[in-house]
Protein backbone atom coordinates (compact mmCIF):
# COMPACT_ATOMS: atom_id res chain seq x y z
CA UNK A 1 0.00 0.00 0.00
CA UNK A 2 1.81 3.53 -0.90
CA UNK A 3 1.05 6.30 0.55
CA UNK A 4 -0.76 8.03 -1.99
CA UNK A 5 -3.15 5.79 -1.76
CA UNK A 6 -3.57 6.73 2.15
CA UNK A 7 -4.04 10.23 1.01
CA UNK A 8 -6.38 9.90 -1.13
CA UNK A 9 -9.09 8.51 0.58
CA UNK A 10 -8.26 11.17 3.64
CA UNK A 11 -8.24 9.28 6.06
CA UNK A 12 -4.97 9.90 8.48
CA UNK A 13 -2.73 7.06 9.78
CA UNK A 14 -2.29 7.25 13.37
CA UNK A 15 1.41 6.40 14.50
CA UNK A 16 0.12 2.91 16.28
CA UNK A 17 -1.11 2.22 12.73
CA UNK A 18 2.02 2.76 11.15
CA UNK A 19 4.12 -0.75 10.72
CA UNK A 20 6.36 -0.02 8.01
CA UNK A 21 10.19 -0.67 8.29
CA UNK A 22 13.06 1.13 6.73
CA UNK A 23 16.19 -1.43 5.54
CA UNK A 24 19.24 0.69 4.99
CA UNK A 25 20.97 -1.74 2.77
CA UNK A 26 23.52 0.48 1.03
CA UNK A 27 27.40 -1.57 1.35
CA UNK A 28 25.60 -4.59 2.24
CA UNK A 29 26.69 -7.57 -0.31
CA UNK A 30 23.66 -8.90 -2.98
CA UNK A 31 23.60 -12.05 -0.66
CA UNK A 32 23.06 -10.58 2.50
CA UNK A 33 20.94 -8.01 1.66
CA UNK A 34 18.22 -10.56 0.06
CA UNK A 35 18.79 -12.45 3.58
CA UNK A 36 17.96 -9.32 5.23
CA UNK A 37 14.91 -8.88 3.03
CA UNK A 38 14.09 -12.11 3.62
CA UNK A 39 14.26 -12.40 7.26
CA UNK A 40 12.32 -8.19 7.66
CA UNK A 41 9.39 -8.75 5.41
CA UNK A 42 7.21 -11.05 7.13
CA UNK A 43 7.47 -9.26 10.35
CA UNK A 44 6.24 -5.81 8.73
CA UNK A 45 3.02 -4.16 6.61
CA UNK A 46 5.74 -2.89 4.05
CA UNK A 47 9.36 -2.76 3.73
CA UNK A 48 11.58 -0.01 2.10
CA UNK A 49 14.88 -0.22 1.40
CA UNK A 50 17.43 2.44 0.61
CA UNK A 51 20.07 0.81 -1.94
CA UNK A 52 22.97 2.10 -3.56
CA UNK A 53 22.11 1.88 -7.77
CA UNK A 54 24.32 -1.39 -8.06
CA UNK A 55 22.02 -3.55 -5.39
CA UNK A 56 18.75 -3.19 -7.70
CA UNK A 57 18.38 -6.51 -8.47
CA UNK A 58 19.14 -7.56 -4.72
CA UNK A 59 16.61 -5.49 -3.83
CA UNK A 60 13.64 -6.67 -5.71
CA UNK A 61 12.00 -8.50 -2.71
CA UNK A 62 10.93 -5.26 -0.94
CA UNK A 63 7.91 -3.04 -1.16
CA UNK A 64 9.48 0.37 -1.54
CA UNK A 65 12.89 0.74 -3.18
CA UNK A 66 14.43 4.30 -2.91
CA UNK A 67 17.95 4.30 -4.75
CA UNK A 68 20.69 6.48 -3.23
CA UNK A 69 22.51 8.26 -6.18
CA UNK A 70 24.87 11.22 -5.39
CA UNK A 71 23.71 13.12 -2.37
CA UNK A 72 24.37 16.45 -1.98
CA UNK A 73 23.68 18.66 0.86
CA UNK A 74 19.73 18.73 -0.62
CA UNK A 75 19.67 15.18 -0.99
CA UNK A 76 20.58 14.59 2.71
CA UNK A 77 17.94 16.61 3.68
CA UNK A 78 15.17 15.25 1.08
CA UNK A 79 16.71 11.96 2.89
CA UNK A 80 15.79 12.94 6.22
CA UNK A 81 12.53 14.76 5.26
CA UNK A 82 11.37 11.30 3.42
CA UNK A 83 12.34 8.84 6.32
CA UNK A 84 10.54 11.64 8.35
CA UNK A 85 7.28 11.68 7.36
CA UNK A 86 6.97 8.19 6.38
CA UNK A 87 7.23 7.55 10.22
CA UNK A 88 8.62 4.10 10.13
CA UNK A 89 8.04 1.81 12.77
CA UNK A 90 11.91 0.61 12.68
CA UNK A 91 15.28 1.82 10.53
CA UNK A 92 17.51 -1.20 10.60
CA UNK A 93 21.03 -0.23 9.41
CA UNK A 94 23.04 -2.98 9.09
CA UNK A 95 26.43 -1.97 7.56
CA UNK A 96 28.16 1.17 9.44
CA UNK A 97 28.51 4.00 7.84
CA UNK A 98 32.66 4.16 7.48
CA UNK A 99 32.23 1.11 5.63
CA UNK A 100 29.63 2.22 2.68
CA UNK A 101 32.60 2.84 0.78
CA UNK A 102 30.80 5.50 -1.87
CA UNK A 103 30.84 8.94 -1.29
CA UNK A 104 32.01 11.19 1.97
CA UNK A 105 28.65 12.60 1.95
CA UNK A 106 26.95 9.95 1.45
CA UNK A 107 28.74 8.13 4.63
CA UNK A 108 28.61 11.16 6.48
CA UNK A 109 24.57 11.65 6.05
CA UNK A 110 24.76 7.35 7.26
CA UNK A 111 26.15 8.55 10.10
CA UNK A 112 24.21 11.45 11.03
CA UNK A 113 20.99 10.20 10.15
CA UNK A 114 20.26 8.71 13.11
CA UNK A 115 20.43 11.96 15.08
CA UNK A 116 18.66 13.47 12.30
CA UNK A 117 15.50 12.22 11.60
CA UNK A 118 12.54 13.53 14.27
CA UNK A 119 10.21 12.24 14.93
CA UNK A 120 13.03 9.54 15.69
CA UNK A 121 12.08 5.71 14.74
CA UNK A 122 13.81 3.38 16.40
CA UNK A 123 17.10 2.38 15.11
CA UNK A 124 18.82 -1.07 15.15
CA UNK A 125 22.33 -2.32 14.12
CA UNK A 126 21.53 -5.90 13.71
CA UNK A 127 18.59 -8.42 12.37
CA UNK A 128 16.60 -9.73 15.31
CA UNK A 129 17.77 -13.42 16.28
CA UNK A 130 14.13 -15.02 16.36
CA UNK A 131 11.08 -12.52 16.91
CA UNK A 132 10.42 -9.15 15.98
CA UNK A 133 7.86 -6.92 18.99
CA UNK A 134 6.33 -4.16 16.91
Amino acid sequence: MSDNSIRSTGAPRLAQDFNDALLIGIGLSPDNLVAAINTLHPHFASLCVLISPTQKIAAQGADEIWVAHRLGGRGALALIRRIAWRRFACVYQLTPAYHVGTSFTLALSLALLRLLVVPRPPWCFSLPKDDISS
